[in-house]
């Protein structure tokens, strides 16, 4: 991998955000396990020739903050960033739990996050979705060397709180920080979970990632007016076929010069956050 310094950040920053390694062959950590075959796959075969601007890893510096400085305040019953490693077939998958507390059998795991994630948590294949997958990896780790894990946590720190916003809407956090239980599977459910997942990346290393995954957002119809540049009142809808009706109603009322635009829509991984883009055959095609 190169990297460029574009923005001509200081050495200590391309120091820190220019460490970077190869995957290696069925060898599969647990956020590579959870997320797209894809993404692994495409940086195992052309490592060696992505770019990557240093100002685009940035974040990284954060959450790397956040897990160091909270791995030096643990308990003596408590167990933090241990590395762990289990063989299942040909693949070695690498886990490390953010704190495990051996006193209360409970695995804690700290995430950075937006508010939209737990505005939307309980929602199908949500980013919390996605965590809860993680995190019972991790148990599954710590069941499989004998410790009992009774209760999963994440403890969650958003980068984009605002008190203001806490004071009028029902569910938004009050403060900066949330601990949010997460179900704890049962060893044989964890199980079958790992043993899918890998079956995945070895028979389809190469698909194109999920719509979910892409963070892909659909197109939208906007009935607009010459000389106006938003939407009239209502007038972004899901369908070109609402867009239509409204617009039509709006002819009823008298408005004139009345046009529809297409916004399209993006992959907002894909276009803004994933390091793989630039060798993926997906992202070519629909450009």
């Amino acid at each position: 991998m190169k990297f460029t310094n574009k923005y001509n950040l200081p050495q200590y920053l391309v120091d820190i955000l220019t460490r970077d390694y190869p995957p290696k062959e069925n060898r599969i950590s647990v956020t590579q396990l959870i997320d797209e075959p894809l993404v692994r796959s495409l940086k195992m075969k052309y490592y060696d020739e992505l770019v990557v601007d240093i100002s685009d890893r940035l974040p990284f510096i954060k959450g790397n903050a956040l897990h160091q400085y909270l791995e030096g305040h643990v308990e003596e019953d408590e167990f933090a960033e241990v590395k762990q490693e289990d063989v299942i077939g040909k693949w070695t998958i690498v886990g490390k739990a953010d704190n495990y507390i051996e006193d209360i059998e409970t695995i804690v795991d700290y995430k950075r996050s937006k508010i939209w994630a737990w505005i939307y948590r309980n929602e199908p294949n949500s980013q919390i979705s996605k965590y809860e997958k993680q995190v019972n990896v991790y148990c599954w780790q710590w069941r499989r060397r004998g410790f009992e894990v009774k209760k999963l946590f994440l403890d969650i720190f958003f980068d984009d709180f605002s008190k203001t916003q806490a004071l009028y809407k029902d569910d938004y956090p009050k403060i900066a920080f949330a601990r949010l239980p997460v179900r704890v599977w049962s060893f044989a459910e964890q199980d079958k979970y790992i043993k899918e997942r890998l079956e995945v990346f070895e028979q389809y290393p190469l698909r194109e990632c999920s719509n979910i995954s892409k963070w892909q957002k659909d197109s939208k119809y906007a009935v607009m007016a010459v000389g106006r540049k938003s939407a009239l009142k209502g007038g972004v809808c899901d369908g070109l076929d609402k867009a239509k009706k409204v617009m039509a109603d709006y002819i009823k009322q008298g408005k004139k010069n009345l046009y529809i635009e297409e916004r399209k829509g993006e992959a907002t991984r894909c276009k803004f956050y994933c390091e793989i883009a630039q060798k993926c055959p997906f992202v070519r095609i629909k450009k």
